[in-house]
């Protein structure tokens, strides 16, 4: 790993209030953000949190909140970091290299912690996930909120890819092609209002796209579409290419009483483009140490068929679900009741029962 290169900026604050925190830290390691939040009475546990899917690099405001769950878990006495990562997009390999150069930074600013533990919401569940399978003499346990556990490859795939070509096949030239996304496309409230028009235009093609997204009304299937466009433009920038062959896939959604309502646009992968895509990231099976995924019962972005695909063969990986709808909607007190479950399990051997 590369050894960081400077400290664009650092910033020091005093804790407020009951003195929760010692001090906050924020400053830039090759290209990536990060806040470090110390607690005055350090336990060594260091919470590295990863975040989720975004166009542009995190920035972090010390001046800003770190939150209720982070002054939950720095009250407690652990240190609380934020990862930002040096790119945006689907940023999977290149958050590998920058959560490790944070977990150097912290061990090398503030102190060698005793544990270091990963927590990810949605993509930085399976930033987590790819670390603690690649690493897991360097970090003791995981926890992921609203994150797949499905091969990035299918789920783009199924989930992305699939329904675009089925919006498109019913819906032609509404939006671009999923395997022919000009560089200029902007993810805009235009576009998005556009979606909607056609929708409403044609209800009956429309429930066909809902029900293979898995979305009950309009507005939230015209902003998934279009927010899966825009994901599938930049994956195919960074993959070089397009990365999916459809040429063999069936689209049953497409077929009623036995005849096709629409014919399907078919395509092959560019060369390579797969490869990369299929290595950031596919799950192994490999945890050796505790993980724990919470998700929501219902979540359009990330549904059950990409949250319940770990093996469950694996001792060390434990899926449950809160009664929630909406990508992310895990509230405060689940989070901070799964930390603890985790912590029980790292600390004592209780592992946690599964919830669907």
């Amino acid at each position: 790993m590369r050894v960081a290169i400077a400290v664009l900026v650092a910033t020091v604050l005093s804790a407020e209030g009951a003195g929760l925190r010692q001090k906050t830290i924020t400053g830039v390691l090759n290209g990536a953000a990060y806040r470090i939040a110390v607690p005055t009475a350090w336990n060594g546990t260091a919470v590295i949190f990863l975040p989720g899917y975004s166009d542009k690099p995190a920035t972090f405001d010390p001046a800003a909140s770190i939150g209720a769950v982070a002054e939950h878990l720095v009250q407690g006495g652990a240190l609380y970091a934020e990862a930002g990562y040096h790119a945006g997009g689907w940023a999977v390999a290149e958050a590998l290299d920058d959560v490790e150069r944070l977990r150097d930074h912290i061990a090398a600013r503030v102190g060698t912690p005793k544990r270091v533990v990963l927590m990810g919401e949605s993509m930085g569940g399976m930033i987590a996930l790819a670390l603690l399978e690649r690493n897991a003499q360097k970090y003791q346990g995981g926890l992921a909120f609203c994150s797949g556990t499905i091969a990035a490859y299918d789920y783009f795939k199924r989930g992305a890819f699939d329904l675009l070509i089925v919006f498109d096949a019913l819906f032609p030239s509404v939006l671009p092609p999923p395997d022919s996304i000009p560089a200029s496309f902007q993810p805009n409230e235009r576009v998005i209002g556009s979606v909607m028009d056609a929708l409403r235009r044609n209800p009956d093609y429309a429930t066909i796209v809902q029900a293979a997204a898995s979305v009950s009304d309009a507005a939230s299937l015209a902003e998934l579409l279009v927010l899966h466009l825009d994901a599938l433009r930049e994956l195919a920038v960074r993959a070089g290419g397009n990365p999916f062959d459809n040429t063999q896939t069936e689209y049953p959604a497409l077929t009623r009483a036995g005849r096709r309502i629409a014919e399907t646009r078919r395509v092959k992968a560019v060369a390579g483009a797969e490869g990369y895509l299929r290595q950031y990231y596919t799950p192994t099976g490999s945890l050796r140490v505790p993980f724990l995924a919470l998700n929501v019962t219902s979540d359009p972005v990330v549904p059950r068929w990409a949250t319940n695909a770990y093996p469950r063969a694996n001792h060390w990986f434990v899926q449950q679900y809160v009664n929630k709808a909406g990508h992310c909607a895990v509230t405060t007190e689940p989070r901070v009741a799964a930390f603890q479950s985790l912590k029980n399990w790292m600390d004592r051997g209780w592992r946690p029962s599964e919830r669907h």
